[in-house]
């Protein structure tokens, strides 16, 4: 008798288990993509937010902010972030552009960076949407 190959028993049990594991791993691994894809927007609007923020601070004196007037909000563009080099971008065809980490398309550069001056802290804040 040749016992050399697998019953068909064997190949049944063995598929019935790879079943169950995949069932239990995909789930899982599309959770994990899930929040790696939100980790990565959330760092990524975090940096566009802290460029902002080193502009103001750097410009501080020539942004007319003025607390007796409530002058103390000021919007910059994606476009004059990246060409003073507080964002950095990638190059496509000589044109700098900034692309979405999760879908790899490139961002509107006239979308806007809101910047606040607190004048109680006398801090600045930056407010930043990707939609």
């Amino acid at each position: 008798m040749n016992n050399k190959g697998f019953t068909l028993i064997e190949v049944i049990i063995t598929l019935s288990i790879i079943a169950i594991i995949s069932l239990i791993l995909i789930p899982t691994v599309n959770t994990l993509i899930e929040k790696q894809n939100e980790n990565s927007i959330n760092n990524f609007i975090e940096s566009i937010e802290t460029s902002a923020l080193n502009y103001a601070k750097e410009n501080k004196w020539q942004l007319g902010i003025n607390c007796s007037d409530n002058k103390n909000t000021i919007t910059v563009t994606l476009k004059y972030l990246l060409e003073n080099d507080y964002i950095k971008g990638t190059e496509e065809n000589n044109v700098k552009v900034i692309k979405n980490p999760v879908t790899k398309e490139n961002i509107n550069l006239d979308k806007t960076v809101t910047i606040t001056y607190n004048c109680e802290n006398k801090t600045f804040s930056s407010t930043f949407t990707l939609q």
